[in-house]
């Protein structure tokens, strides 16, 4: 009887560790994703050397995307050759019913 009731106590403490460790995970992989989504917009831009209308549709076509994701992009205030890339994700732990947005931002070198 002691032996169910202590492998009763593991699983249920187990249990709910584990669903805490699957909150975790998820919020690091969506945080990876955003950064990875950010640096391609960055890398696009730069490379592109400018910011219009065909190069946010060469950001849209792109490979990397993420669906959770939004972007934008923003003049820089001080330096009006630079661009603010702004990437904002949600952050989820349904265990502690936490649910907030969350912002990646990124600065590109001077652009033509």
């Amino acid at each position: 009887m002691k032996g169910a009731f202590e492998t009763g106590l593991v699983i249920i403490f187990g249990m709910m560790f584990m669903v805490m460790g699957i909150d975790y995970m998820r919020v690091i992989l969506v945080n990876n994703k955003a950064r990875i989504y950010a640096e391609n917009i960055l890398a696009i831009i730069e490379h592109q050397d400018r910011y219009d209308l065909d190069v946010d549709e060469l950001i849209q076509k792109s490979s990397i995307q993420c669906s959770v994701c939004q972007y934008q992009v923003i003049e820089h205030n001080e330096s009006s050759n630079r661009l603010w890339i702004v990437v904002t994700f949600p952050i989820e732990m349904n265990h502690l019913n936490y649910f907030t947005l969350s912002e990646i931002r990124l600065l590109t070198r001077p652009i033509a």
